[in-house]
């Protein structure tokens, strides 16, 4: 025989049991629901239009990556050999001033990358090995204070 005396209940061997309405239950979850919802709408970082971004780093929603320091370079390769898929995005690269070298294999494998643009007082002395093998480039302008270029930097591209 079971009672039910205000919010809780005793079962036949007298152990005692808290009742949880039902509707405080529903409450609960209504508010739960409500709070995740509302943290989806929460403050939109400054790189929203960006696919991704790093160390001194950008990579646009229109294609574009601009990179703006050595470390902005080293983090760039790192992050785009572990999102293999995205090479395929980079259309455009935009290499700052204060870039020296780009690495070995930075853009390798973007097939689509058309484009790249060395800023105009531009630091870079060294490409790297492959740096820009399997791309479309179909022109380059490689600024005069490149003193190295790597082994097949620019390897099956329309160069």
């Amino acid at each position: 025989m079971k009672k039910v005396i205000d919010k809780f209940r005793i079962d036949a061997k007298h152990r005692v049991y808290t009742v949880r309405p039902l509707r405080r239950t529903f409450a609960a979850a209504v508010i739960f629901a409500a709070i995740c919802l509302l943290s989806s709408f929460a403050a939109v970082p400054a790189y929203a239009d960006n696919i991704a971004s790093g160390t001194d780093w950008t990579f646009a929603d229109d294609g574009t990556v601009t990179i703006t320091s050595d470390a902005g370079m080293t983090d760039w390769v790192t992050w785009q050999q572990s999102n293999y898929e995205q090479r395929a995005n980079v259309t455009a690269a935009v290499i700052g001033n204060a870039v020296t070298t780009v690495d070995a294999v930075a853009f390798y494998s973007c097939n689509n990358l058309a484009s790249v643009t060395f800023e105009a007082t531009s630091s870079v002395t060294a490409i790297g090995v492959l740096a820009f093998g399997y791309t479309a480039l179909q022109t380059i302008e490689i600024p005069a204070s490149v003193t190295s270029i790597g082994a097949a930097a620019f390897t099956t591209t329309p160069l």
